[in-house]
């Protein structure tokens, strides 16, 4: 799956979309476990969720922060 990170970019350009993904670091501690690299300023799906009770997706916090066909919501 994480190969998909490496092609993305790829397909991304290619349709003319302004859009990156940063890879991040996994190391596979058991059948069952692994630690995933933590990355700066960003926000669990988890934690918006606590944080906002009407968010159920990323979708509804995009529309709930930057109001939905709005320029800073086409922006985000």
């Amino acid at each position: 799956m994480m190969i998909m990170f490496f092609i993305m970019p790829d397909i991304f350009q290619e349709a003319g979309l302004p859009l990156w993904l940063r890879p991040y670091e996994v190391l596979v501690t058991s059948s069952y476990t692994a630690l995933i690299e933590t990355i700066p300023d960003t926000a669990s799906l988890h934690s918006i969720k606590s944080r906002f009770p009407n968010v159920t997706s990323l979708r509804d916090f995009f529309i709930a922060k930057y109001q939905e066909n709005s320029s800073t919501y086409k922006l985000a």
